[in-house]
């Protein structure tokens, strides 16, 4: 066991309390179901961007942008192809007990551009 490893229980716990008191009036209201969309990107070297998100009354938070990157993660890991845009439409939901629900349908973005030679 390392010291850090000694201390990261306590240091976690104080960083939650942190984010709470900085941050708690952005919060999602738990079991509040907000409706709406975000847009990301999955670009060509591996690397995911989160473009947009608009949903209902929900302002940006600690715990929103944890939620919104970790669902952008497992959706890439299980069936996005590099270089592609996404649209989620649905309903995003915090629960008490910390974790979240994005439910909605995810659809590729064709986007048309022209290339340049010369």
């Amino acid at each position: 066991m390392t010291l850090a490893d000694a201390f990261a229980k306590s240091e976690a716990v104080y960083r939650a309390q942190i984010e709470a008191h900085t941050f708690g009036h952005l919060a999602p209201e738990p079991r509040r179901v907000y409706h709406g969309h975000m847009l990301f990107a999955f670009g060509c070297f591996g690397d995911h961007q989160i473009i947009e998100t608009d949903f209902d009354d929900l302002p940006s938070s600690p715990w929103f942008f944890d939620d919104i990157n970790d669902f952008v993660s497992r959706f890439i890991e299980k069936k996005a192809e590099r270089g592609t845009l996404y649209k989620f439409e649905g309903h995003y939901i915090k629960f008490k007990n910390g974790r979240y629900a994005m439910r909605g349908v995810t659809n590729v973005v064709r986007v048309d551009y022209a290339r340049r030679t010369g």
